[in-house]
């Protein structure tokens, strides 16, 4: 199992001791989703918590019997139903590979073991959540208070490798736009662009 690229991405937090770095690689595995399969389905506990080696996910559920995604994780970015995952309860969201993944995981008894054995382990985490709860901040107030062409350009800042990824229709969803007037959105910012 190769996790060169997922301690980089935890070195860029927050370096663990090299002892608590074979402690946490000791416990990660490797889960494969293909295209289509779910991480985790509303209702289930979720029991794990993944680092996204390659491919895409995203979090999805249904309102009124309209599926409205929620987030989107590309290769590099963590991903869990984390209210789920800590506390033990049903998974409010849906999380579906939009590609084949391969995802670096950690079952959650394995991280609460962890975390009471190292303050490392807390520190780590407490950075990536800070750095999460920033993004979705800049996420949210983008999709409150910004017209359509600035929620795109905003989505297009923060995912820019999703959009040649994923159907259409889930990014419009995401934006809480219909996908006629992302295609519009889309239109005009090419003949700007050229």
């Amino acid at each position: 199992m190769d996790l060169r690229a997922y301690r980089t991405h935890n070195d860029s937090f927050y370096q663990l001791s090299e002892t608590n770095w074979k402690k946490l690689a000791a416990v990660c595995f490797v889960k494969s989703l293909k295209k289509g399969e779910f991480l985790i389905q509303t209702g289930q506990i979720c029991s794990i918590t993944c680092f996204i080696q390659k491919g895409i996910l995203r979090s999805f559920l249904y309102v009124d019997g309209v599926e409205c995604t929620y987030e989107f994780y590309p290769d590099g970015a963590y991903v869990t139903d984390y209210e789920s995952f800590r506390l033990q309860t049903p998974a409010t969201f849906n999380i579906e590979a939009l590609e084949d993944c391969e995802l670096i995981c950690l079952k959650a008894e394995d991280f609460a073991r962890l975390h009471q054995e190292a303050l490392e382990f807390n520190i780590l985490t407490k950075a990536v959540i800070e750095k999460r709860f920033m993004q979705m901040l800049k996420l949210s107030r983008s999709l409150r208070f910004q017209n359509p062409t600035q929620r795109y350009t905003t989505f297009l800042k923060h995912f820019p490798s999703v959009p040649n990824r994923v159907p259409q229709y889930m990014i419009a969803s995401y934006l809480g736009i219909k996908p006629e007037t992302l295609s519009r959105v889309r239109s005009k910012l090419a003949k700007q662009k050229k």
